[in-house]
């Protein structure tokens, strides 16, 4: 059968356009055949480093839709989510999301959940004394990228990002400067608005009970109920 098509310029013969492309394909050279072994087929959901470096969340969207319910309101979320953050919005071939270029800062041991953020800050500087060894020789998950703290020894012994500190009130707007705040979650946020921040998103600041992987052995500082107090 011959499948022809009528333009307003003129009837285009497919089968004739088909027998060119095959012949300009012929003269084609290949590379050589290699072994080829496909271990799994679909989008990659959760966090994965992109080529570039920086990071891309998929995100599972079921039967490809994203509305608000009166039990889940995700379509105003994720719009709020992309406005304030300007992360790249991708939609997939399967009808996916991709969140791509989005920085993160892990605090302390969660970078045991988060080995692909940008940034590990640590304030203290006995817990690198602690830990240095999970971070840097895997005993966990190894953490490769820029490690930072506010304590210059901790620094110098373990040849890490430092920035100074100060007591004071606020966050600190002088560049090279971050505020304490009594925490390492606090100086944290600083510190992203240090590098250019304008909007932070916080996971895991419930305000409430102690680390999500049970309390720090001595002589590491643990969360009090005090400082939950409003």
């Amino acid at each position: 059968m011959l499948s022809v098509i009528t333009t307003r310029t003129g009837t285009l013969n497919l089968a004739s356009r088909a027998a060119q492309w095959a012949i300009t394909c012929a003269s084609l050279r290949l590379a050589p055949a290699r072994p080829m072994n496909f271990t799994k087929q679909g989008d990659l959901f959760g966090w994965h480093q992109q080529s570039d470096g920086n990071w891309f969340l998929g995100l599972y969207v079921e039967t490809g839709r994203i509305k608000d319910t009166p039990q889940r309101q995700l379509k105003t979320a994720l719009r709020r989510i992309v406005a304030k953050f300007r992360a790249e919005t991708r939609l997939t071939p399967s009808q996916n999301l991709l969140l791509a270029g989005v920085p993160a800062i892990v605090v302390n041991t969660t970078f045991r959940l988060a080995p692909w953020a940008d940034v590990l800050y640590a304030c203290d500087g006995v817990w690198w004394v602690h830990y240095f060894d999970h971070v840097d020789r895997g005993l966990w998950e190894p953490f490769q990228q820029e490690r930072w703290t506010q304590e210059r020894s901790a620094a110098l012994r373990y040849g890490l990002r430092w920035i100074e500190s100060s007591a004071s009130p606020g966050l600190g707007r002088r560049p090279g400067l971050i505020h304490q705040g009594g925490n390492g979650g606090y100086q944290a946020i600083n510190l992203a608005v240090q590098r250019g921040a304008k909007r932070v998103l916080l996971l895991g600041f419930d305000m409430q009970g102690t680390h999500w992987h049970g309390v720090h052995p001595r002589p590491l500082a643990n969360t009090r109920p005090y400082l939950f107090q409003v």
